[in-house]
């Protein structure tokens, strides 16, 4: 009678690793004879700080976990629901998350707008560069004595504008200078009402930048606001006007034009109209700013 072998054979329960991975495999789980399991650095059983740190942060994963656990449940149970029901809720919640932040931002556009009021219109009809507080000419010596030989930074290069040394379209109109390489249309489109008592001309220098200065004198102050209302007229015709264009508002009427690729500032004030022009914006500004009228 033959014996049947045992279905545990030691071969079998041998380890499928060497020794030395054996070893190592025991080391990692903390089995290896004589060697204890090693710690964290905030172990909750370690008394002291650390222990107090580890008791702190053990109870942070737990709670971070419960509430992973519930946010996978609600989510779960959420992406369970309609679609329409689904809609409603989110919009709900939107509502009830962006009131509160809308209330407080209007709040402080409220608070902006008591704290920095809008300008009265008194005080947005008041003229750039500050040209309403500036002298005037001595009307009894003509357009002349409003040319003067320098102002600012800038220096009188010459006192005559012709064909052969044209300005803008602008101050050829101011001037009552026709014009011919611009054309019948730029004869047509300058229709002034009113004739001008004398009249002058500049054209300065500043760091070999030009700027044209035309003053024209007028009978009265009704006679150059008029005069101001056709060059705005002329212009809206032959260019663009800017943004920033008075007439008839406030003390001094003044608008900024663009023709012929040239940028005028004009303006007037008394019985006076003046006109700056130049071919970059900054250099008529400049010129305006240090100009003595």
């Amino acid at each position: 009678m033959s014996t049947r072998k045992p279905i545990l054979d030691p071969e079998r329960l041998d380890s499928p690793f060497t020794e030395p991975e054996s070893k190592d495999i025991r080391e990692e789980l903390g089995l290896a004879r004589g060697k204890k399991r090693r710690k964290s650095l905030f172990d909750p059983e370690a008394g002291g700080i650390r222990g107090g740190i580890g008791m702190v942060l053990a109870g942070l994963a737990i709670n971070f976990e419960w509430l992973t656990t519930r946010v996978d449940r609600i989510n779960t149970r959420f992406e369970q629901l309609p679609a329409r029901r689904r809609g409603i809720i989110l919009i709900v919640l939107s509502m009830v998350i962006l009131a509160p932040v809308g209330y407080v931002f209007s709040r402080q556009v409220d608070e902006t707008i008591l704290a920095e009021p809008v300008p009265v219109l008194e005080q947005a009809l008041t003229a750039p560069f500050e040209i309403d507080k500036r002298p005037l000419p001595v009307y009894s010596l003509g357009a002349e004595s409003a040319r003067p030989e320098r102002f600012g930074a800038h220096t009188l290069l010459s006192s005559a504008v012709s064909e052969r040394a044209p300005s803008s379209w602008v101050n050829h109109c101011l001037l009552g200078i026709p014009l011919t390489e611009a054309g019948d249309q730029q004869q047509e489109a300058c229709d002034r009402r009113y004739g001008a008592t004398s009249t002058a001309f500049g054209r300065y220098v500043y760091n070999n930048m030009r700027v044209d200065i035309a003053v024209a004198q007028f009978v009265d102050e009704g006679a150059a606001r008029g005069t101001l209302t056709d060059l705005l007229r002329f212009a809206r015709r032959t260019g663009q006007v800017g943004n920033f264009a008075i007439e008839g508002a406030g003390a001094i009427d003044y608008f900024y034009s663009s023709v012929n690729r040239m940028v005028s500032f004009t303006w007037s004030r008394g019985p006076w109209v003046f006109s700056v022009s130049g071919r970059l914006f900054t250099d008529v500004e400049r010129a305006v700013t240090q100009f003595v009228y």
